[in-house]
């Protein structure tokens, strides 16, 4: 939950890239979405997605990591989707 906060975030991923050892892996985990029923959870999801838009930047951020054409020095391994149910009472 880091690349949702940087500006550039495929840079940042590129340049990590260029750090690995042959044949090294880079482990990324983000959020594509977070769905809620609680009024209050989700309105403090949508003000949090308005301030990082304001930044240039996104919550759900995972889509976008998806769509992400990879170079030649990163490859993709794996990427999956997994549907954690949390109580709301677990999110405070």
């Amino acid at each position: 939950m880091l690349l949702t906060h940087l500006r550039d975030p495929i840079s940042v991923l590129e340049r990590w890239g260029t750090q690995l050892r042959p044949k090294g892996l880079l482990l990324v985990e983000e959020v594509e979405w977070i769905q809620t029923e609680h009024p209050l959870l989700r309105r403090y999801l949508e003000i949090q997605a308005a301030l990082l838009r304001q930044q240039a930047n996104e919550l759900y951020i995972g889509l976008r990591l998806q769509q992400y054409q990879v170079n030649d020095q990163l490859k993709r391994r794996l990427s999956r989707v997994y549907h954690l149910p949390v109580s709301t009472a677990r999110t405070f």
